[in-house]
């Protein structure tokens, strides 16, 4: 049997046993107080933990958390070794929900937190982030905090009106929509190419209206299925797929894109929104919260991609943390208490002030209406209206994820038609096998 699974089953029923007869959080300690270090992504979720950090140490003043911000590639780049060396100052981090945690925990290099989540009664305080990261034959390595859906196309309200448009309700009138702006002295449509996933996410949204739905959820999954093949990798290059890159190309093709976007990150983009020189923009729900500081006199709204055969499909993914196998025993009661903590109102507030929606069942938007942004209670309703799907870069692992962004750089620059960029997810997949 792998030594490092086994090490990991060890130290689950170690720390398992720790949780349930070390010394609650917040008691004495001669050795003084204990230090918990916390990976986060930079920007609104860095915010978001410092608010964590401040709450809980309020109520624990024996207890010190360290928040150390990563960029999105700056973290994946580092975690694998960092989870297997043990030689990182880390008890506790963000990550993506997927693959990439499926692969850390066949390696023994996670804490499951099945029995904990059992002992906690996390499942029921929770929506359905946790349940959908279970992995098969292993176990729950995977605390969900809160959720996101993307994409949302944003729209200044006052650029549609100066041209005197409306928001499309097909997709023929999107192109037509674009034509008008740019007619009228305006980019149509700014998004983040060099950051990739604004582009991943539209890919997402068109073919999860495009695939049949056991594709599509196939499509998601691939790489967490314990049974994927290069059979089952023909998924990638299904019709549908070849369809959904179409519409991409579509969009590059009839110039709806802003000039030079396959060199723009997400930022420059949403800049270009701002200061009105582009009238649409497409992000996530976590987009507003940002407006509210950096451009609080924006006049906008937004709306989701004209359904194509009939459907409405919002993306989405779900946040969370995730705990090294190697963790300090003694540390594991302080987490534990911390991620209880999570579900009170005050740190589900955070989590709406930032844009992004608590996987929490105990509180509502309709509890904080004074501070959840409008439109993140639109988007709300919306998902309980159409549902969500899974988001596929999120559900990735790396090499796989590079490969899928690489195939997004490929369409924007024109050097590959979409058959050849469902071709090259296939082929990508099929190399993973090895």
């Amino acid at each position: 049997m792998n030594s490092k699974r086994v090490r990991s089953a060890l130290l689950s029923l170690t720390l398992c046993f720790a949780a349930t007869f070390l010394p609650a959080a917040g008691a004495e300690d001669a050795s003084g107080p204990t230090t918990l270090s916390v990976w986060c992504l930079a920007g609104v979720q860095t915010e978001m933990y410092q608010k964590w950090k401040a709450l809980y140490e309020a109520e624990h003043p024996d207890v010190m958390i360290n928040i150390t911000s990563h960029e999105s590639q700056a973290i994946q780049d580092v975690m694998t070794s960092a989870l297997a060396s043990g030689a990182e100052d880390l008890d506790l981090t963000f990550y993506w929900g997927g693959a990439a945690i499926d692969t850390w925990a066949r390696d023994g290099l996670l804490l499951d937190l099945t029995e904990i989540t059992k002992e906690n009664g996390w499942y029921d305080k929770k929506n359905v982030g946790a349940r959908i990261y279970e992995t098969d034959a292993l176990g729950n390595f995977y605390f969900t905090t809160d959720w996101v859906t993307v994409p949302h196309y944003f729209y200044r309200t006052d650029t549609f009106e100066n041209v005197g448009v409306v928001p499309p309700e097909s997709m023929d009138e999107l192109f037509t929509l674009a034509a008008k702006l740019k007619s009228g002295g305006y980019e149509a449509w700014s998004a983040g190419v060099l950051t990739r996933w604004p582009i991943g996410g539209i890919f997402n949204d068109i073919l999860a209206r495009v695939m049949p739905t056991a594709q599509f959820e196939q499509f998601l999954n691939w790489e967490r299925d314990p049974n994927r093949s290069q059979a089952t990798a023909e998924v990638f290059r299904h019709p549908a797929a070849v369809e959904a890159w179409g519409y991409i190309k579509r969009l590059i093709d009839a110039e709806v894109f802003v000039k030079g976007a396959n060199a723009m990150d997400d930022g420059a983009a949403r800049t270009l929104f701002v200061d009105g020189t582009s009238a649409i923009y497409n992000s996530g729900s976590w987009t507003p919260g940002i407006f509210v500081n950096e451009a609080p006199d924006l006049e906008y709204d937004y709306f989701n991609l004209p359904p194509i055969n009939g459907n409405v499909s919002i993306p989405a993914g779900y946040n969370g943390l995730i705990i090294p196998s190697y963790i300090d025993e003694t540390k594991l009661p302080v987490i534990i208490d911390f991620l209880n903590s999570s579900f009170g109102k005050e740190y589900a507030r955070v989590v709406y002030e930032m844009g992004a929606i608590p996987d929490n069942t105990e509180v509502s938007a309709a509890d904080f209406s004074e501070i959840v942004h409008p439109i993140v209670r639109r988007i709300i309703a919306d998902v309980r209206a159409h549902g969500d799907v899974g988001i596929i870069d999120a559900l990735q692992s790396p090499p796989h994820r590079q490969g899928y962004y690489d195939t997004i750089a490929s369409v924007f620059e024109g050097n590959i038609s979409p058959a050849q960029a469902a071709e090259r997810m296939y082929q990508t997949a099929v190399d993973s096998l090895e």
